[in-house]
């Protein structure tokens, strides 16, 4: 394995467990909640580990720090781990902390694989990885008798510590090189594909915000969405990892995403509903993973240091506007298929 690869596989194993908070907060916040907690306070968990995460990958770039090595590492892991230590007593202090802990892991991560010497491979396999990682962990949650929130964090707190001494491991110091020149119009081009990487977090978020709500409205149990959910985690992140050295048209991308659009849009059972979301979260990821090497390739530090920053503000308010949608019986889906079409 070249170190540029060594370096890549331990940033996305890194990158998985910094990301592990936010895919398994749905069952986080539910035992939160069947364990007395508040469903304000329980779902609280969740704002303050985004807001946890923008504070680190907005403080981070500004550092302007051109080494990246085991200590930084080994400072997110340390801060995830005590986090989730805290939170039994003090659930918002600590997982604020968390969130600390996981924007320096994917910050790093990010950084990573933007300055790999082939960015859109890197960017398909630090997907790939996170998304397998996190359909194995609520695998095992999901089979897991989980009657407790204490019991939930010592489950994670190992199952984090598993991924974190594997990844810090594997990782080599990584040399961010100085930001290149670029003309005014490559810059351009730059910041107005990182601006598409926005759209799409917010539409990715929303479009599952919608879908777990339409499940719910035709007749499909929790259960039934749950397992769904970790069954397009693991095939979703197998998909990634064989598709890292294909460079797929956007155009058939786009078309996908408008197939599966209308697909979940229309689906009235549970296996057209799944089949549908898991092309959709394949050929988002490949999109993502797409236009973040696209600028890449230009801009590789400016991507790096910002992608993180804009792929959090946009679920955020992906979410948010979603539910407004959804609220208001608005035409949200057919505007994501618009959005889709658009490529």
């Amino acid at each position: 394995m070249t170190a540029d690869n060594r370096s890549l596989l331990g940033a996305s194993l890194l990158n998985a467990a910094g990301s592990m908070p936010l895919h398994l907060s749905p069952l986080i916040v539910a035992v939160l909640m069947a364990d007395g907690v508040d469903t304000i306070l329980a779902g609280g968990s969740r704002a303050v580990v985004l807001i946890g995460q923008l504070v680190t990958v907005i403080g981070l770039p500004l550092f302007n720090s051109l080494r990246l090595n085991r200590r930084h590492s080994l400072a997110g892991a340390a801060m995830m781990i005590v986090g989730l230590g805290i939170s039994v007593d003090w659930l918002l202090a600590g997982w604020f902390i968390v969130g600390m802990g996981c924007g320096m892991l994917t910050y790093l991560a990010v950084l990573t694989a933007a300055v790999h010497s082939r960015p859109n491979y890197a960017f398909n396999v630090r997907l790939g990885v996170t998304m397998f990682m996190a359909g194995a962990a609520a695998t095992v949650f999901n089979l897991m008798p989980l009657t407790t929130y204490s019991i939930l964090t010592v489950v994670l707190v190992a199952l984090l510590v598993m991924l974190l001494t594997v990844g810090v491991g594997l990782q080599i110091p990584l040399d961010i090189p100085a930001p290149k020149r670029t003309t005014k119009s490559e810059s351009g081009f730059a910041w107005l594909t990182l601006g598409f990487v926005f759209v799409l977090a917010a539409g990715q978020s929303g479009v599952l915000a919608y879908s777990l709500q339409q499940a719910n409205h035709r007749g499909m149990t929790l259960m039934e969405v749950l397992w769904a959910l970790v069954v397009i985690k693991l095939v979703s992140g197998v998909g990634l990892l064989l598709l890292r050295k294909h460079k797929i048209s956007v155009v058939l991308l786009g078309g996908l995403l408008a197939v599966a659009d209308l697909t979940v849009d229309n689906a009235l059972s549970v296996v057209p509903f799944v089949a549908g979301l898991l092309v959709l979260d394949i050929t988002f990821n490949l999109l993502t993973s797409k236009v973040q090497a696209l600028a890449a390739g230009i801009a590789p530090v400016l991507v790096g240091k910002w992608t993180q920053t804009l792929i959090l503000i946009g679920s955020a308010s992906g979410t948010m506007l979603a539910a407004q949608a959804i609220e208001g019986n608005l035409p949200f889906v057919y505007a994501a298929r618009a959005i889709a079409e658009s490529w």
